[in-house]
Protein backbone atom coordinates (compact mmCIF):
# COMPACT_ATOMS: atom_id res chain seq x y z
CA UNK A 1 0.00 0.00 0.00
CA UNK A 2 1.41 3.28 -0.81
CA UNK A 3 0.20 7.17 -0.19
CA UNK A 4 -2.19 8.35 -3.01
CA UNK A 5 -0.30 10.58 -5.36
CA UNK A 6 -3.25 12.44 -6.27
CA UNK A 7 -3.70 16.04 -5.56
CA UNK A 8 -7.76 15.90 -4.41
CA UNK A 9 -10.44 17.24 -6.78
CA UNK A 10 -10.45 21.02 -8.12
CA UNK A 11 -13.81 22.67 -7.75
CA UNK A 12 -13.99 25.70 -7.78
CA UNK A 13 -17.89 26.59 -8.46
CA UNK A 14 -18.44 25.41 -6.15
CA UNK A 15 -11.17 25.75 12.36
CA UNK A 16 -13.31 21.35 27.13
CA UNK A 17 -16.56 22.89 25.99
CA UNK A 18 -19.67 23.50 25.76
CA UNK A 19 -22.13 22.10 22.75
CA UNK A 20 -24.43 24.84 21.62
CA UNK A 21 -27.94 24.35 22.30
CA UNK A 22 -30.74 24.65 19.37
CA UNK A 23 -33.81 24.67 21.70
CA UNK A 24 -33.74 26.14 25.19
CA UNK A 25 -36.73 28.20 26.55
CA UNK A 26 -33.79 30.27 28.58
CA UNK A 27 -32.16 31.61 25.50
CA UNK A 28 -33.22 34.47 23.13
CA UNK A 29 -35.51 34.29 20.68
CA UNK A 30 -34.53 37.40 18.64
CA UNK A 31 -31.75 38.98 17.41
CA UNK A 32 -33.07 42.55 19.59
CA UNK A 33 -32.92 40.34 22.91
CA UNK A 34 -29.48 38.84 21.96
CA UNK A 35 -26.24 40.96 23.14
CA UNK A 36 -27.11 44.52 22.84
CA UNK A 37 -23.29 45.35 23.00
CA UNK A 38 -22.13 43.03 20.02
CA UNK A 39 -23.29 44.09 16.25
CA UNK A 40 -22.90 41.61 12.91
CA UNK A 41 -18.83 42.33 12.34
CA UNK A 42 -17.77 44.22 15.27
CA UNK A 43 -14.68 43.29 16.68
CA UNK A 44 -14.85 42.61 20.71
CA UNK A 45 -17.83 43.92 22.86
CA UNK A 46 -17.76 45.06 26.70
CA UNK A 47 -18.89 42.49 29.20
CA UNK A 48 -19.75 44.65 31.42
CA UNK A 49 -22.78 45.27 29.34
CA UNK A 50 -23.84 41.64 29.56
CA UNK A 51 -27.08 40.62 31.23
CA UNK A 52 -27.53 37.79 32.69
CA UNK A 53 -29.44 36.08 29.39
CA UNK A 54 -26.58 37.19 27.38
CA UNK A 55 -23.64 35.35 29.62
CA UNK A 56 -26.00 31.93 29.61
CA UNK A 57 -26.05 31.91 25.63
CA UNK A 58 -22.20 32.64 25.64
CA UNK A 59 -21.92 29.90 28.29
CA UNK A 60 -23.73 27.40 26.26
CA UNK A 61 -22.10 27.97 22.49
CA UNK A 62 -18.51 29.13 23.95
CA UNK A 63 -17.92 27.02 27.37
CA UNK A 64 -18.18 28.44 30.25
CA UNK A 65 -13.66 28.86 30.66
CA UNK A 66 -13.83 30.98 27.99
CA UNK A 67 -16.51 33.17 29.02
CA UNK A 68 -15.11 33.45 32.55
CA UNK A 69 -11.64 34.14 30.54
CA UNK A 70 -13.09 36.94 29.19
CA UNK A 71 -15.41 38.54 31.44
CA UNK A 72 -12.00 38.48 33.78
CA UNK A 73 -9.83 40.33 31.08
CA UNK A 74 -12.00 41.79 29.08
CA UNK A 75 -9.08 43.54 27.12
CA UNK A 76 -7.56 40.37 25.59
CA UNK A 77 -10.32 39.78 23.14
CA UNK A 78 -11.23 43.06 21.68
CA UNK A 79 -9.56 41.48 18.44
CA UNK A 80 -12.49 38.64 18.27
CA UNK A 81 -16.11 38.25 17.27
CA UNK A 82 -16.80 36.02 20.52
CA UNK A 83 -20.23 35.25 19.22
CA UNK A 84 -22.85 34.84 16.65
CA UNK A 85 -26.44 36.41 16.44
CA UNK A 86 -29.74 33.64 16.22
CA UNK A 87 -31.26 35.54 13.82
CA UNK A 88 -28.22 37.13 11.36
CA UNK A 89 -25.98 33.61 12.14
CA UNK A 90 -22.81 35.99 11.46
CA UNK A 91 -20.14 33.43 11.55
CA UNK A 92 -17.84 33.42 14.03
CA UNK A 93 -14.08 34.69 13.71
CA UNK A 94 -12.09 33.41 16.55
CA UNK A 95 -9.79 35.04 16.51
CA UNK A 96 -8.38 38.02 13.92
CA UNK A 97 -4.94 36.45 13.53
CA UNK A 98 -3.37 40.02 12.05
CA UNK A 99 -4.42 42.61 14.37
CA UNK A 100 -3.19 40.48 16.85
CA UNK A 101 0.61 39.92 15.31
CA UNK A 102 0.50 41.76 12.07
CA UNK A 103 2.53 44.69 13.90
CA UNK A 104 4.82 43.48 16.11
CA UNK A 105 6.05 40.34 12.97
CA UNK A 106 6.93 43.74 11.40
CA UNK A 107 9.93 43.80 13.72
CA UNK A 108 11.19 40.46 13.55
CA UNK A 109 12.83 38.31 11.52
CA UNK A 110 11.06 37.71 7.69
CA UNK A 111 10.57 34.22 8.21
CA UNK A 112 7.44 35.25 11.07
CA UNK A 113 5.61 37.40 8.22
CA UNK A 114 5.21 34.32 6.18
CA UNK A 115 4.51 32.06 8.97
CA UNK A 116 1.67 34.62 9.89
CA UNK A 117 1.07 34.33 6.76
CA UNK A 118 0.01 30.54 6.30
CA UNK A 119 -1.48 30.74 9.74
CA UNK A 120 -4.33 33.33 8.02
CA UNK A 121 -5.16 31.07 5.24
CA UNK A 122 -5.15 27.89 7.73
CA UNK A 123 -7.48 29.71 9.58
CA UNK A 124 -9.94 31.09 6.64
CA UNK A 125 -9.63 27.02 5.39
CA UNK A 126 -10.57 25.84 8.63
CA UNK A 127 -13.66 28.12 8.27
CA UNK A 128 -14.42 27.07 4.68
CA UNK A 129 -17.29 24.66 4.43
CA UNK A 130 -16.91 23.91 0.79
CA UNK A 131 -13.45 23.43 0.88
CA UNK A 132 -13.54 20.96 3.89
CA UNK A 133 -16.18 18.94 2.70
CA UNK A 134 -14.28 18.46 -0.75
CA UNK A 135 -11.07 17.05 1.45
CA UNK A 136 -13.45 14.76 3.67
CA UNK A 137 -15.12 13.42 0.70
CA UNK A 138 -11.61 12.94 -1.01
CA UNK A 139 -10.32 10.75 2.20
CA UNK A 140 -13.69 8.87 2.95
CA UNK A 141 -12.81 7.92 -1.10
CA UNK A 142 -8.97 6.85 -0.13
CA UNK A 143 -10.77 4.93 2.87
CA UNK A 144 -12.72 2.42 0.19
CA UNK A 145 -9.54 2.18 -2.57
CA UNK A 146 -6.91 1.55 -1.13
CA UNK A 147 -6.69 1.81 3.02
CA UNK A 148 -8.41 -0.92 5.27
CA UNK A 149 -9.33 2.23 8.00
CA UNK A 150 -8.69 5.79 8.91
CA UNK A 151 -6.02 5.13 10.59
CA UNK A 152 -3.77 3.50 7.82
CA UNK A 153 -5.28 6.33 5.72
CA UNK A 154 -4.14 9.14 7.78
CA UNK A 155 -0.68 7.60 7.99
CA UNK A 156 -0.33 7.88 4.58
CA UNK A 157 -0.93 11.23 4.22
CA UNK A 158 1.54 11.93 7.30
CA UNK A 159 4.74 10.54 6.62
CA UNK A 160 6.30 13.82 6.17
CA UNK A 161 5.71 13.98 10.32
CA UNK A 162 7.87 12.02 12.90
CA UNK A 163 7.28 8.20 13.04
CA UNK A 164 6.09 8.45 16.09
CA UNK A 165 2.39 8.56 17.18
CA UNK A 166 2.02 8.86 20.66
CA UNK A 167 -1.71 8.47 22.06
CA UNK A 168 -2.96 11.24 24.82
CA UNK A 169 -4.50 9.89 28.07
CA UNK A 170 -4.64 12.97 29.96
CA UNK A 171 -4.14 16.71 29.89
CA UNK A 172 -0.77 16.48 29.31
CA UNK A 173 0.22 20.06 29.41
CA UNK A 174 4.08 21.00 28.85
CA UNK A 175 4.19 17.28 27.70
CA UNK A 176 2.21 17.87 24.58
CA UNK A 177 3.80 20.74 23.71
CA UNK A 178 7.04 18.95 23.12
CA UNK A 179 4.84 16.61 21.43
CA UNK A 180 4.06 19.26 18.89
CA UNK A 181 7.49 20.55 18.72
CA UNK A 182 8.89 17.77 17.89
CA UNK A 183 6.40 17.22 14.54
CA UNK A 184 5.18 13.82 15.89
CA UNK A 185 1.24 13.68 14.88
CA UNK A 186 -0.75 11.81 18.00
CA UNK A 187 -4.45 10.34 19.16
CA UNK A 188 -6.18 11.68 21.09
CA UNK A 189 -8.12 9.92 23.70
CA UNK A 190 -8.72 12.82 26.19
CA UNK A 191 -12.35 14.09 26.00
CA UNK A 192 -14.51 12.59 24.06
CA UNK A 193 -16.45 15.43 21.80
CA UNK A 194 -12.91 16.46 21.31
CA UNK A 195 -12.41 13.39 18.52
CA UNK A 196 -9.66 10.53 18.36
CA UNK A 197 -8.94 11.75 15.16
CA UNK A 198 -9.70 15.61 14.94
CA UNK A 199 -6.51 17.09 15.15
CA UNK A 200 -4.95 14.86 12.44
CA UNK A 201 -7.51 15.45 9.86
CA UNK A 202 -7.39 19.10 10.87
CA UNK A 203 -3.91 19.00 9.52
CA UNK A 204 -4.95 16.30 6.43
CA UNK A 205 -7.30 19.52 5.75
CA UNK A 206 -3.83 21.90 6.04
CA UNK A 207 -1.52 19.49 3.75
CA UNK A 208 -4.35 18.98 1.31
CA UNK A 209 -4.85 22.80 1.25
CA UNK A 210 -1.32 23.24 0.40
CA UNK A 211 -1.24 20.95 -2.85
CA UNK A 212 -4.55 21.76 -3.94
CA UNK A 213 -3.99 25.55 -4.03
CA UNK A 214 -0.21 26.47 -2.77
CA UNK A 215 0.32 30.34 -2.04
CA UNK A 216 1.86 28.70 1.26
CA UNK A 217 5.76 29.27 2.61
CA UNK A 218 5.65 26.35 4.67
CA UNK A 219 4.61 22.52 4.52
CA UNK A 220 2.05 20.70 6.88
CA UNK A 221 4.61 19.56 9.46
CA UNK A 222 6.16 22.88 9.44
CA UNK A 223 3.68 24.80 10.52
CA UNK A 224 2.34 22.01 12.76
CA UNK A 225 6.02 22.26 14.87
CA UNK A 226 5.96 26.89 14.67
CA UNK A 227 2.08 26.45 16.52
CA UNK A 228 3.73 25.49 19.43
CA UNK A 229 6.58 28.03 19.65
CA UNK A 230 6.66 30.13 22.68
CA UNK A 231 6.95 33.40 19.74
CA UNK A 232 3.29 33.37 19.50
CA UNK A 233 2.66 32.65 22.61
CA UNK A 234 5.59 35.25 24.36
CA UNK A 235 4.90 37.72 21.51
CA UNK A 236 3.38 40.96 23.11
CA UNK A 237 1.06 41.57 25.91
CA UNK A 238 -2.03 40.27 24.45
CA UNK A 239 -0.57 36.99 23.16
CA UNK A 240 0.70 35.78 26.73
CA UNK A 241 -0.60 32.08 27.89
CA UNK A 242 -1.81 31.30 24.41
CA UNK A 243 -0.15 29.39 21.71
CA UNK A 244 -0.70 29.68 18.36
CA UNK A 245 -2.20 26.67 18.36
CA UNK A 246 -5.17 27.00 20.79
CA UNK A 247 -6.15 30.24 18.32
CA UNK A 248 -5.96 27.93 15.40
CA UNK A 249 -6.85 24.46 15.94
CA UNK A 250 -7.82 24.41 19.10
CA UNK A 251 -10.54 26.87 19.80
CA UNK A 252 -13.48 26.15 21.79
CA UNK A 253 -17.20 26.65 20.62
CA UNK A 254 -17.99 28.11 17.36
CA UNK A 255 -20.94 27.41 14.82
CA UNK A 256 -21.53 24.18 13.26
CA UNK A 257 -18.91 24.88 10.56
CA UNK A 258 -16.22 26.38 12.74
CA UNK A 259 -13.14 23.70 11.90
CA UNK A 260 -11.09 25.54 14.14
CA UNK A 261 -12.66 23.65 17.06
CA UNK A 262 -12.13 20.09 17.05
CA UNK A 263 -15.58 19.23 18.41
CA UNK A 264 -17.07 20.89 15.75
CA UNK A 265 -15.31 19.21 13.01
CA UNK A 266 -16.21 15.53 14.68
CA UNK A 267 -20.04 16.30 14.70
CA UNK A 268 -19.78 17.94 11.47
CA UNK A 269 -18.09 14.39 10.21
CA UNK A 270 -20.75 11.74 12.26
CA UNK A 271 -23.64 14.11 10.93
CA UNK A 272 -22.52 13.70 7.41
CA UNK A 273 -25.54 15.92 6.82
CA UNK A 274 -25.09 15.77 3.13
CA UNK A 275 -24.12 12.00 2.40
CA UNK A 276 -20.77 12.79 0.98
CA UNK A 277 -18.38 11.04 3.09
CA UNK A 278 -19.77 7.57 4.66
CA UNK A 279 -17.10 5.44 5.08
CA UNK A 280 -15.38 8.39 6.91
CA UNK A 281 -18.36 8.88 8.40
CA UNK A 282 -18.47 5.57 9.85
CA UNK A 283 -14.67 5.39 10.92
CA UNK A 284 -15.32 8.36 12.91
CA UNK A 285 -18.20 7.52 14.56
CA UNK A 286 -16.37 4.04 15.78
CA UNK A 287 -13.66 5.58 17.08
CA UNK A 288 -15.80 7.93 19.25
CA UNK A 289 -17.61 4.21 20.21
CA UNK A 290 -14.09 2.66 21.42
CA UNK A 291 -12.80 6.30 22.89
CA UNK A 292 -13.51 5.84 26.51
CA UNK A 293 -12.48 2.03 26.88
CA UNK A 294 -9.66 2.29 25.25
CA UNK A 295 -8.39 5.37 27.41
CA UNK A 296 -9.46 3.26 30.61
CA UNK A 297 -7.90 0.17 29.12
CA UNK A 298 -4.20 2.15 28.48
CA UNK A 299 -4.40 3.82 32.16
CA UNK A 300 -5.49 0.47 33.90
CA UNK A 301 -2.43 -0.68 32.90
CA UNK A 302 -0.47 1.38 34.26
CA UNK A 303 -2.34 1.51 37.78
CA UNK A 304 -1.26 -2.21 38.27
CA UNK A 305 1.79 -1.80 37.57
CA UNK A 306 4.68 -2.01 39.65
CA UNK A 307 5.54 1.99 38.90
CA UNK A 308 2.50 2.76 40.33
CA UNK A 309 2.62 0.74 43.15
CA UNK A 310 6.11 1.92 44.33
CA UNK A 311 5.32 5.86 43.26
CA UNK A 312 2.05 6.45 44.72
CA UNK A 313 2.13 10.15 46.69
CA UNK A 314 5.48 10.63 45.16
CA UNK A 315 6.30 13.23 42.35
CA UNK A 316 7.50 11.48 38.98
CA UNK A 317 9.52 13.73 36.55
CA UNK A 318 7.39 15.06 34.06
CA UNK A 319 9.56 13.32 31.26
CA UNK A 320 10.46 10.19 33.08
CA UNK A 321 10.11 6.68 30.85
CA UNK A 322 8.00 3.71 32.33
CA UNK A 323 7.92 0.95 29.97
CA UNK A 324 5.21 -1.46 30.44
CA UNK A 325 4.23 -3.96 27.79
CA UNK A 326 6.60 -2.52 25.33
CA UNK A 327 4.43 0.55 25.61
CA UNK A 328 6.19 3.96 26.81
CA UNK A 329 4.16 5.39 29.49
CA UNK A 330 5.49 9.73 29.94
CA UNK A 331 4.48 12.54 30.33
CA UNK A 332 3.64 12.60 34.50
CA UNK A 333 1.76 15.39 35.69
CA UNK A 334 -0.26 15.66 38.85
CA UNK A 335 -4.06 15.36 38.94
CA UNK A 336 -3.06 14.01 35.06
CA UNK A 337 -6.43 12.81 34.81
CA UNK A 338 -8.79 14.12 37.12
CA UNK A 339 -8.30 17.13 39.04
CA UNK A 340 -9.75 15.06 41.85
CA UNK A 341 -6.53 13.03 41.98
CA UNK A 342 -3.01 14.41 43.69
CA UNK A 343 -1.39 11.93 42.32
CA UNK A 344 1.78 11.63 39.38
CA UNK A 345 -0.08 9.88 36.58
CA UNK A 346 1.51 9.91 32.68
CA UNK A 347 -0.70 11.33 30.36
CA UNK A 348 0.89 10.05 27.10
CA UNK A 349 1.86 6.84 25.77
CA UNK A 350 4.31 5.69 23.03
CA UNK A 351 3.36 2.75 21.50
CA UNK A 352 5.27 -0.29 21.21
CA UNK A 353 7.95 0.50 18.60
CA UNK A 354 7.58 4.30 19.23
CA UNK A 355 10.67 6.20 19.52
CA UNK A 356 9.60 9.63 21.98
CA UNK A 357 12.69 11.39 20.74
CA UNK A 358 11.09 10.92 16.60
CA UNK A 359 11.38 13.71 14.25
CA UNK A 360 10.64 14.60 10.83
CA UNK A 361 12.58 12.86 7.93
CA UNK A 362 14.08 16.46 6.73
CA UNK A 363 15.34 17.01 10.18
Amino acid sequence: MSAPERSPKSDKSDHNQQRPQTSNPEMPSSEQEFLPALKPGQNGLDPTTLSTRDVLYLQRTLGNQFVQRMIAKPQQHVSAVTAITPASKVSIQREDLEALYGEHVKSKDEKYRKYLDDFNKVNALLQDEARVELYLTNISEAIDEWAPNLNTTLKAYEKAYAAAVPVLIGSAGGAFTRIVNRGQMFEDLVAKPHGVYSHRIQWYLVGEDIKANGGYHFTAVQLFREASREFWRNTAEITKGKFMWERLVDTFGGTATTFTTPDRLEEYIIANAKKKFTRLQAEVAKSSTGQRARKAELRQRYTDSDHATQNEGKEVPRDAEVIIDGDIYTGFLKSGWSEASDSWLPTVVYPSGNNPEARPPEL
